[in-house]
């Protein structure tokens, strides 16, 4: 029973240090919609159309683009200096349990100062706005109409846009790949749930104009 409930904490754990890692891009997508909300805004496509339909639509601005991303930045910098703040506890909740599966290693390695965790926190969030962006043309393509629901394209967009622009900066450890595979595994699972519960709780407090 006890070792039972030693392996729950180690997933809550994995779970913590997972969106610990992915927060910068999370944050950049969940406020995309709410920052250009009663704005006047300019879409990235200028009105333009593509094979008779609009290359990306109305609801992709260049001060959505713009100010989500800035945001996603700058809370991830802070989250990146704040770290050593949750450094210490998280050790030390690691050890008071006796932790069976969790290396201490992962901790200090993404919950730290650093020049990828900087990065990350530089790159995660445009990334993320660019496949949102890509996300839309692929919608655009399939004549799936602005607000319609496309399962998965409408949940995964964001993170495939932060794997392939994180690329980009292999060079300084920062790219999606470059993570712990268990930690890659478990964004790229629960990151459609997680999409789905903020988008319903957002559209109840009336932020977002779809639920999904």
């Amino acid at each position: 029973m006890l070792e039972n409930a030693r392996l729950f904490l180690d997933f809550l754990f994995f779970f913590y240090l997972a969106m610990w890692i992915i927060f910068p891009a999370y944050l950049a997508n969940a406020v995309a919609v709410p920052v250009t909300r009663h704005r006047k805004v300019h879409p990235i496509d200028f009105g333009k159309s593509l094979l008779g339909q609009r290359i990306f639509g109305d609801g992709k601005t260049f001060e959505g683009f713009f100010l989500a991303s800035a945001i996603g930045c700058v809370g991830g910098i802070v989250q990146v200096l704040l770290s050593p703040l949750f450094l210490q506890p998280s050790l030390a909740w690691h050890d008071l349990y006796m932790s069976l599966i969790v290396p201490r290693g992962d901790i200090e390695q993404y919950v730290t100062i650093s020049i990828p965790a900087i990065v990350r926190a530089l790159v995660f969030p445009p990334g993320a706005m660019l496949g949102d962006l890509l996300g839309s043309f692929i919608k655009r393509r399939l004549r799936i109409p602005r607000g319609a629901p496309a399962p998965v394209l409408d949940q995964l967009d964001f993170i495939a846009g932060v794997i392939l622009f994180s690329m980009l900066f292999s060079w300084f450890g920062a790219s999606f790949f470059q993570l712990d595979i268990k930690y890659m595994i478990i964004i790229l699972v629960l990151t459609p749930f997680i999409h789905r519960i903020v988008n319903k709780l957002a559209y109840k407090l009336r932020v977002k104009d779809v639920p999904h």
